[in-house]
């Protein structure tokens, strides 16, 4: 019994070990998150992903789509933030989960194929909708739904995205977010011949621009 209670005590001390995030990897995300992209893409490039375990090796490889993505570097392959994604939907925690969601979305967009982005956006949203403490990602989601719908000239299905884009920056204090939204905002309430609310939303997206440093 004593033997066998070794056993179990040890499985669960690797499993935990297998899922605690490297160091390495960490930095990468918080220099990726600051928007300092070429740092991250260093820090990343400084490792090497045969040295690390499974769910470190399948991090690094969401890492990779995530920085390439902050450089503006068009995505070209879903087969990587694919595998990325089917593994973390079994392994990973809500944030993980809802990251290479995000990210699987971005690639498909890069690819081309919306509904499928708008689809995995939607799942990532469906992870952290009733969760505290996710505000600013909520709202990028939703601006990029939004950004698609526009592109796609569905501005009646833009509108309520971009509104609650705005929302959830507007808790967080996002106000480079802000900035843009409104400037979205305002430009379908122009497509929808609403001039009223259209200059309403320029005029916030241009004063706030004059309160945010260069």
């Amino acid at each position: 019994m004593t033997r066998i209670l070794v056993i179990i005590l040890s499985v669960i001390a690797l499993a935990a070990c297998s899922r605690s995030l490297d160091d390495r990897l960490v930095r990468v995300n918080r220099l990726a998150n600051e928007n300092l992209a070429d740092s991250a893409m260093q820090a990343l490039d400084s490792i090497d992903r045969a040295s690390l375990d499974e769910y470190n090796r399948h991090y690094y490889d969401l890492m990779t789509v995530k920085t390439r993505d902050k450089a503006y570097l068009k995505h070209s392959e879903d087969s990587t933030i694919s595998s990325v994604t089917h593994f973390f939907r079994r392994k990973g925690d809500i944030k993980i989960q809802s990251e290479a969601l995000y990210y699987r979305g971005r690639v498909c967009h890069d690819m081309g194929d919306a509904p499928q982005s708008l689809d995995f956006f939607r799942q990532a949203l469906e992870i952290i909708e009733t969760k505290n403490g996710y505000d600013w990602f909520k709202g990028k989601i939703n601006s990029q739904m939004g950004q698609i719908f526009q592109e796609l000239y569905m501005f009646e299905q833009a509108k309520p995205r971009f509104i609650e884009a705005i929302h959830f920056q507007n808790l967080c204090n996002d106000s480079l977010g802000l900035m843009f939204n409104y400037c979205s905002l305002a430009s379908i309430y122009k497509r929808l011949e609403q001039p009223d609310s259209a200059f309403l939303y320029y005029e916030k997206s241009l004063l706030l621009s004059h309160e945010i440093e260069p």
